[in-house]
């Protein structure tokens, strides 16, 4: 039978969207209806038997929040999918504590991934979810693990291992208040899966998820190790973008005996203080994502690249899940710099793709592949905002020069040999397009590049060598010209 959807969207534009994709063709899923606002939405409902709700989460009026809630007092029998925006967080957050079954960012819909969230939603509206199911099964475990009850899993081939979750920079009474939260992130844990992985999310309250994984198949304890890495970052970023929170996690070592994993959580969970593994260690760190972005912004792509390896570099070999994360993290960023220059990118594996796009690579053919990606992404954007600029050939071709070989020794007749011109006509051409001389130009791109390089905290000397000047003192007489300030009073101020 036909799954019937009501789209609710005060966007005409995007509802047209919705309603001209070509899956609807297949019969499977019905168009039942579409509504500008909430209270048009609820005056079809009232007509209507509706099985899903495809709304927006930020409209005038009674907007997703006001929404959801009446249809999940009025109508409990039908589902929500909410659609958002990058800000709409806090909305969606509070839909799905309403009910919510699913959210999609519009910023990435798709016709495949629509019919995709779609026809899993149809499957877990034929019976009890998932959740749901393994109630059973979950409180046998809590039983066991927090009173005297039998093992659940005696008969289960499977090796097991546990993660202490909790919610990061919140304190016991605001978990106490919003009691359905920590609820939503053990769900949000639990459905964070691998295949030959199974998770069981456990609440300890008020503030504790003990995260039960099993592992089947005769695989080694460095396997296991690295597929709980991937889930525990599956599960952060999972909870960041729905919830908007960060985790700590503790991690059990791997036992062979159930008793022994049990005593062992029982202990870590009365320690005060647990050791934690910082969100920081399932992400770019604050200053990475800083420094990527300003060489971005200043379209380096030499610089982005050489940035990228070091990242890398500095995961460690067995961190399969901080190695999945960074690399969505750098792919997101390049897309937003992408979308905002109208720039196209041919592919970018995305959500459950990227586990396998990651994992199938080599470490060096994956920096080699995100490094590549951002060279040629901000050196189209290089071009692209040049071209703007309406400069000729000539003069991007003596740009392009100077920006491969700045932190080299060259002079405005190597640069026109470099591209086939007389540096006379050369010097009068650029600076009739540019406004500036060549070398101004020049001293312009070592500068941007040395002030980069004084943020990282490379001395000032490495700086010299590194950019192509001359020698130390020209490089400070020039720095405050172009700048303003000394070097020195350059870093006080960042």
């Amino acid at each position: 039978m036909a799954l019937k959807i009501l789209l609710v969207d005060d966007e005409t534009v995007f509802r047209t969207c919705i309603r001209e994709m070509k899956f609807w063709e297949t019969g499977e899923f019905v168009l039942s209806g579409e509504a500008g606002s909430g209270d048009e939405a609820l005056a079809v409902l009232a007509e209507r038997e509706i099985d899903l709700v495809l709304m927006d989460v930020s409209m005038p009026g009674k907007n997703g929040i006001v929404l959801s809630e009446i249809i999940s007092r009025k109508y409990p029998g039908t589902a929500i999918i909410a659609m958002s925006s990058y800000d709409d967080y806090d909305y969606v957050r509070e839909i799905l504590k309403n009910g919510a079954y699913d959210y999609i960012l519009k910023s990435r819909l798709s016709e495949e991934f629509l019919v995709l969230t779609l026809k899993n939603i149809a499957t877990r509206l034929k019976g009890r979810s998932s959740w749901e199911i393994k109630a059973e099964l979950r409180r046998q475990t809590r039983e066991w693990i927090f009173g005297e009850g039998v093992n659940p899993f005696t008969s289960d081939n499977s090796r097991k291992a546990a993660v202490i979750i909790r919610i990061k920079d919140m304190d016991r009474t605001a978990l106490l208040d919003d009691g359905g939260l920590l609820e939503g992130v053990a769900k949000a844990a639990e459905a964070a899966r691998l295949e030959g992985v199974k998770s069981l999310a456990c609440l300890k309250k008020p503030d504790c998820i003990v995260l039960l994984t099993r592992f089947y198949g005769v695989i080694s304890e460095a396997e296991i190790r690295n597929k709980l890495e991937c889930v525990m970052a599956l599960i952060q970023d999972s909870v960041r973008r729905i919830f908007h929170l960060r985790l700590d996690f503790t991690r059990c070592p791997l036992f062979f005996n159930d008793n022994s994993l049990k005593s062992f959580l029982l202990h870590k969970l009365e320690e005060a203080g647990p050791e934690r593994e910082s969100e920081a260690s399932l992400s770019l760190t604050i200053g990475q994502h800083k420094r990527l972005l300003a060489v971005a912004v200043e379209h380096d792509a030499a610089s982005a690249a050489q940035l990228i390896e070091e990242i890398y570099g500095g995961i460690p070999a067995d961190h399969a899940g901080l190695c999945i994360m960074v690399t969505k993290e750098l792919l997101e960023l390049i897309e937003k710099i992408s979308v905002e220059y109208e720039i196209e990118l041919d592919f970018l594996p995305r959500e459950f793709m990227l586990f396998q796009y990651a994992r199938v690579k080599s470490r060096e053919a994956l920096v080699s592949s995100v490094s590549g990606l951002y060279r040629n992404v901000l050196r189209e954007i290089s071009e692209k905002e040049e071209k703007k600029r309406g400069y000729s050939a000539m003069v991007r071709n003596a740009i392009a020069y100077q920006k491969e070989h700045y932190k080299s020794p060259i002079s405005l007749r190597m640069i026109a040999d470099g591209i086939g011109v007389s540096s006379s006509y050369l010097s009068r051409i650029f600076h009739d397009e540019t406004g500036q001389t060549v070398t101004d130009y020049l001293n312009t791109i070592r500068l941007e590049e040395a002030k980069r390089l004084i943020r990282d905290g490379v001395p000032l000397k490495e700086v010299v060598s590194r950019c192509g000047f001359r020698n130390y003192g020209y490089f400070l007489k020039v720095f405050k010209e172009y700048v303003g300030k000394t070097p020195k009073e350059y870093l006080a101020k960042q």
